[in-house]
């Protein structure tokens, strides 16, 4: 192989010979031809070094409960049971109705309940399609409205007017009800009076089923 410098003085005499012929004009400096010796690669440069703080000694902090969380099982208050339905109280007399009685049908019966010596507040008034399931509590039912008020109030009894019978142990009477003898007479006075003593007596003959009279007017 040929040396550097050889090829050098070849070049430079072609260079030559161009000139003198005058196909060339470029002009060549020896020393620009040197060949460069490669850099030395640069050191890498040392990566710069993070001091790590001193680790410290945490005390972990209880997390605490959000709303929505459930209270811890000792805090938590103690479920009372649901107090069970207390009965209605006992009453002497319970008035069995086909329909609650109004206006003056409702009237009539406060002035007969008031004779017998009670207030409506004393006494129970319920429809017989309510009473038929859950049985009032009294000593004395007074059904109101006749057989077809007691055929709901006791399905498969039979009862007349002003004869006592028993429905669930309890004595009972039935008579005339207070709407029905208001509608059915309207202006016949006669009619509505001996209607209103019927009724009147059968109210009495409840008193003496538990031992008492009416008081003295």
């Amino acid at each position: 192989m040929e040396t550097f410098d050889e090829i050098l003085g070849a070049f430079e005499q072609a260079l030559e010979l161009e000139r003198e012929l005058g196909t060339r004009t470029v002009e060549c400096d020896r020393a620009l031809l040197t060949p460069l010796r490669p850099a030395a690669p640069a050191a890498p440069k040392p990566a710069p070094q993070v001091e790590t703080p001193p680790k410290t000694l945490q005390t972990p902090v209880p997390s605490r409960p959000t709303s929505s969380s459930p209270p811890p099982s000792h805090l938590s208050q103690p479920s009372h049971p649901s107090q069970p339905s207390q009965p209605s109280p006992l009453v002497d007399f319970a008035f069995i109705a086909a329909q609650i009685p109004q206006g003056a049908a409702a009237e009539l019966l406060a002035k007969m309940v008031a004779a017998m010596g009670y207030t409506m507040t004393q006494v129970t008034v319920v429809a017989a399609a309510t009473a038929v399931e859950s049985k009032p509590r009294a000593k004395v039912y007074v059904v109101l409205g006749g057989s077809d008020a007691f055929r709901v109030f006791a399905p498969g009894q039979r009862a007349a007017l002003g004869l006592w019978t028993e429905v669930g142990g309890v004595p009972t009477i039935v008579t005339y009800s207070p709407a029905k003898i208001l509608s059915y007479f309207g202006n016949d006075v006669a009619g509505l009076t001996k209607a209103k003593r019927q009724i009147w007596s059968d109210l009495k003959s409840a008193l003496a089923r538990i031992g008492r009279k009416p008081p003295v007017r």
